[in-house]
């Protein structure tokens, strides 16, 4: 009886699905993964401000990473949910009683 090997697990932004090129995100997120000193920690209520003043000011997603410490992807989502909160303050505080 032969041992089965197990199959290498391989994440999925390790190679795009065509040609294996890294797509431009991917390269965004290997670029600020080095540059990620901060990754991993809580968000601050400093960094939520930046981000808030990038969305004001259209920055790049990319420069607030590396100006935060974070990486690209990761930056992105809190982006996303500053954006959404933005949105719906209205409902948010009258969910809250404020």
């Amino acid at each position: 009886m032969s041992a089965k090997r197990a199959s290498k697990v391989v994440s999925i932004q390790a190679k795009s699905r065509k040609g294996g090129a890294k797509s431009p995100a991917a390269l965004r997120q290997a670029e600020t993964l080095r540059h990620a000193w901060n990754s991993g920690n809580e968000w601050s209520n400093d960094e939520v401000s930046q981000i808030m003043n990038s969305l004001e000011k259209n920055e790049s997603q990319f420069d607030l990473a590396l100006s935060l410490g974070r990486t690209y992807y990761s930056t992105g989502t809190a982006r996303t949910h500053v954006r959404f909160a933005i949105r719906h303050i209205a409902v948010l505080r009258a969910a809250w009683g404020k």
